[in-house]
């Protein structure tokens, strides 16, 4: 019923069929159909119908005057959800993804839209999702929130880094959290090869342990 009073409004206030199905986007027969049937549920003519065009009746003015404000202030609200004037973005990615591969996106999206206030969040820890304010989120490994639409963005290489004096360590440190390492054959192969394993979870930290020759770890490329 206020879809088609707000049809009546857009008719009575252009005065004309026509331009209000232009205004709407449909037909004016359509437009035509759907008063006459509310006007039927109302039990009078909201219309008076004639080749120069529609005049409300004396119901259809009152009609008018009480429902016009408000639905044509909600049809303004309704079309602006379409289009959130949005003044904030939340990022959560792991920090080496932000200030390595993926600096360069968050730097043009940042030009694209210099007005917007950015809140970046570098962060990888796999807790739920509805727990967070966020809008876009990188994860690295399995995203552990089902309800989250989730989609596979790409891939990093990996290599194996060892100082000279290391060479011979027995212990691995990885850069990422335990439960994010990937159960394949050739993960199990990797670290079988080492006596020790420690999990940082990040690649900064990994990178200064190798660089103080306490063992080897895993660089993306």
């Amino acid at each position: 019923m206020l879809d088609d009073l707000l049809l009546f409004v857009e008719v009575a206030r252009r005065g004309s069929f026509a331009k209000a199905a232009d205004a709407l986007g449909l037909s004016a027969p359509t437009i035509s159909k759907r008063i006459a049937t509310l006007e039927a549920r109302l039990g009078y003519s909201l219309l008076n119908r004639s080749a120069r065009g529609v005049l409300a009746t004396s119901h259809g003015q009152a009609v008018y005057e009480k429902m016009a404000p408000s639905l044509l202030a909600l049809q303004a609200d309704c079309t602006a959800l379409l289009s959130p004037q949005v003044s904030a973005f939340h990022l959560l990615c792991p920090q080496n993804l932000i200030n390595g591969p993926l600096y360069p996106v968050v730097e043009s999206f940042q030009r694209a839209h210099p007005d917007l206030v950015l809140h970046i969040e570098p962060d990888n820890t796999n807790v739920l999702l509805s727990q967070k304010r966020f809008d876009v989120i990188i994860r690295v490994g399995t995203l552990q929130d089902s309800n989250c639409y989730h989609t596979r963005i790409g891939e990093i290489a990996l290599k194996c880094v060892v100082p000279e004096q290391a060479k011979e360590t027995n212990t691995l440190f990885m850069p990422f959290k335990k439960e994010q390492i990937p159960d394949s054959a050739l993960w199990r192969d990797l670290v079988s090869r080492f006596d020790h394993h420690s999990y940082v979870g990040d690649i900064t930290l990994a990178r200064q342990m190798v660089a103080s020759g306490l063992g080897l770890s895993l660089s993306h490329i």
